[in-house]
């Protein structure tokens, strides 16, 4: 009677193991396509970020590893933020791809980090001076800088949105 009772229990484990499993790739199947978000981003500094997250899935009923790829495009919108005698305002997108598995109806994102870019249109940055020394200390060190405060946003960035993967 006890062997009947281990096997049965057993078996009631199996079947369901097998019918959960069976509920991930079918949501994995479903997850394929295009989704998005909208929300907002409010850091402790009071700084606030609109962003647009579009995700792409991918499903690959062939691999073993997991259930396919993804690639993420974040579009994202700053609010002004003030330092010391001016304020900006930056537009910037980024793109990330990696592979992702659903397990126990849970969604998981391996992001490949190498594929991780950052791009700042010069368009897509504006400064306010907020006093004539400022303005002119700024101008003073665009000239000696040229190019180098675009690639500084796009390396601060960069640095947030890292940051931002593994929250």
């Amino acid at each position: 009677m006890r062997k009947y009772l281990i096997l049965s229990v057993c078996f009631i484990s199996f079947l369901a193991m097998i019918m959960y499993g069976c509920t991930d790739v079918s949501m994995a199947r479903k997850l394929a396509g295009e989704w998005n978000a909208n929300y907002m981003t409010v850091y402790s500094n009071g700084e606030k970020d609109a962003i647009k997250e579009y995700l792409t899935f991918v499903y690959d009923g062939e691999s073993v590893d997991d259930d396919g790829s993804f690639i993420e495009r974040l579009d994202c919108q700053t609010n002004e933020i003030t330092e010391g005698g001016y304020g900006y305002t930056i537009h910037y997108e980024s793109y990330v791809s990696g592979r992702y598995e659903i397990v126990g109806g849970n969604l998981y994102l391996k992001y490949d980090l190498a594929t991780l870019e950052v791009v700042i249109c010069d368009d897509d940055v504006r400064l306010k001076v907020k006093n004539l020394s400022t303005g002119l200390d700024m101008l003073d060190d665009l000239v000696t800088t040229l190019e180098m405060p675009k690639h500084e946003f796009v390396a601060e960035c960069k640095k947030e949105i890292y940051a931002s993967l593994f929250r």
